[in-house]
């Protein structure tokens, strides 16, 4: 289907280049919170039997983030100058999942709060993102 849009074989409704809700496009596992989406994560994970889901087009905290207890990684660093440059790789090394960010190699934590990770990244940054600290903010704040 997909090879037929890029072909220029667009129908009449929008396809997995158009869609608002299809892979390409939605933005709700980058965005919402577990509340909202961690069935549909658990439920994706579960039928392609794999264990993480990785996931990008949307500028976030300037660093790969973890979420919904790592089985999500965000990746869009916002690499372009307009998102700030922050340039970073996401590393897989067997089981490990590595961050590298600034020439420095950070482990990904999995299955527990993503705080002292972010903490330590938003350290070593003289130029953390306002996102970042936001995000910590956020994390460090006992939910009610």
């Amino acid at each position: 289907m997909f090879c037929h849009e890029l072909a220029g074989n667009l129908g009449e409704e929008p396809g997995l280049s158009e869609a608002d809700d299809v892979p390409l496009w939605y933005r709700g596992l980058a965005q919402n919170d577990a509340a909202t989406e961690l069935a549909l994560v658990d439920a994706l994970l579960g039928f392609y039997d794999v264990d993480h889901i990785v996931i990008g087009h949307t500028p976030g905290a300037g660093v790969i983030l973890p979420r919904f207890e790592g089985k999500v990684l965000f990746v869009d660093t916002g690499l372009s100058t307009y998102y700030g440059a922050h340039g970073a790789s996401l590393l897989i090394e067997g089981d490990e999942m590595v961050a590298q960010q600034d020439g420095e190699r950070y482990s990904i934590p999995q299955g527990e709060s993503p705080l002292q990770y972010l903490q330590e990244l938003a350290a070593r940054k003289a130029d953390a993102p306002a996102a970042l600290q936001r995000l910590i903010d956020q994390l460090s704040t006992p939910a009610n």
